[in-house]
């Protein structure tokens, strides 16, 4: 059995949750800098020219890559080896979350209900997704969702007889409404059958998933190139705006389902892509 303490945990996560705020990833940058050279309108450029000014001046400055730090969402996966000392794992990741929060001044969006609005203080709580594995290793993702992105989530139902048009057709449908509130250019998961919980968990944690990474499925690559193809003739454009840099990437995640069922949950993403990953 491997021990690890949670003041380790804890300070793990207060360093991600630094870096994810400040730190755009470099997957995210290589695409953002691909469209910058793509793309030919000229209002779209210049957009595009203040989103990277934007990115290169906030680690610099200690200033965070957007006013809304977000709500942080954990994806862990923990050995069957691991045991974790000193406290629960869910507060070590809270408090390394909280610490991080205030001490950079970043801003504080959690409400405690959702009806009365009272700020928790502290952007705690965190939405944990646990996953067990074999070993001895613990790896710990954080992502950071915006509003403005997070509201642009949807999920919908289709008879199975529906099929990938019907599909393909409401995930486009969703960016088209949907992405001019969400801060264009965004990342696009969607994930298509399982549930009503399955689903939409599996296309947030997609989010993971690194710009330009292929698509384990050879059907599903293809689809996930004709969507980013058909979102980005749209004309929305950077912050909608006018444009063919309306997405920088799709992501698709085939799930189980019943038989009776054909569920799609689309998770969409600013291009302030705020993710950070260790391994303890």
């Amino acid at each position: 059995m491997r021990v690890i303490p949670s003041r380790k945990v804890k300070s793990v996560v207060r360093r991600l949750s630094e870096e994810l705020n400040l730190k755009l990833p470099s997957d995210v940058l290589s695409a953002l800098r691909q469209s910058r050279r793509a793309e030919k309108d000229p209002s779209a450029r210049k957009i595009l020219d203040a989103i990277l000014e934007n990115a290169a001046c906030a680690p610099r400055l200690g200033a965070a890559l957007c006013q809304d730090t977000g709500s942080v969402e954990a994806y862990i996966d923990i050995g069957d080896e691991v045991l974790i000392s000193g406290g629960s794992l869910e507060s070590a990741v809270e408090r390394g979350v909280r610490s991080a929060y205030i001490k950079n001044g970043f801003r504080l969006s959690m409400v405690s209900d959702p009806f009365d609005r009272r700020n928790t203080g502290d952007n705690t709580p965190v939405s944990f997704y646990l996953g067990r594995t074999r070993g001895r290793r613990l790896k710990i993702s954080l992502i950071a969702k915006g509003g403005g992105s997070e509201n642009a989530g949807a999920i919908k139902f289709f008879a199975p007889s529906g099929g990938w048009g019907a599909v393909e057709d409401f995930i486009v449908e969703t960016v088209r409404e949907k992405a001019p509130y969400a801060c264009a250019p965004v990342i696009v998961s969607a994930a298509v059958g399982g549930g009503f919980a399955s689903a939409p968990l599996a296309a947030k944690k997609s989010l993971l998933r690194k710009i330009g990474s292929k698509n384990k499925s050879a059907i599903y690559a293809a689809r996930e190139r004709k969507l980013l193809k058909r979102i980005n003739s749209l004309g929305l454009g950077p912050m909608a705006q006018g444009g063919s840099t309306t997405a920088l990437a799709v992501f698709l995640t085939p799930l189980a389902s019943h038989i009776a069922t054909l569920a799609c949950a689309v998770a969409i993403q600013c291009h302030s892509m705020r993710r950070a990953s260790a391994a303890i």
